[in-house]
């Protein structure tokens, strides 16, 4: 599972929580991850995100959109680091579960090397 695969579902883990709209539409253009990375336009994706905005991290469904959206900009702008991203998908994947998302990927087999 690549990097932009693990951010879409865990965008879908987290969608039966978040009920706000702000993150909702955070979490619609994480979805989408895959989709730019196939187009090789990380970029739209960044501009996307930026475009629906920051959300503070107060509550726990909150800091979960946050954390999976850092894994998903973590190595945007260099070489992946597979031993940092890794570390990101353990925060990430922990906030999902905090928040009530209910997670299926296992952050120690993941592909961390590609998009």
């Amino acid at each position: 599972m690549s990097i932009s695969t693990i951010v879409a579902e865990l965008a879908r883990a987290l969608e039966p929580v978040i009920t706000d709209a702000a993150p909702t539409a955070l979490l619609a253009v994480a979805r989408d991850m895959p989709r730019f990375v196939a187009e090789q336009r990380l970029d739209l994706w960044e501009t996307a995100l930026i475009a629906d905005g920051r959300i503070p991290a107060e509550t726990k469904q909150e800091l979960a959109v946050a954390e999976l959206i850092e894994l998903g900009r973590f190595n945007m702008y260099g070489e992946i680091d597979e031993d940092e991203t890794r570390l990101y998908l353990e925060r990430a994947i922990a906030s999902a579960r905090a928040a009530g998302g209910t997670v299926d990927i296992d952050h120690a087999t993941a592909d961390l090397t590609d998009w």
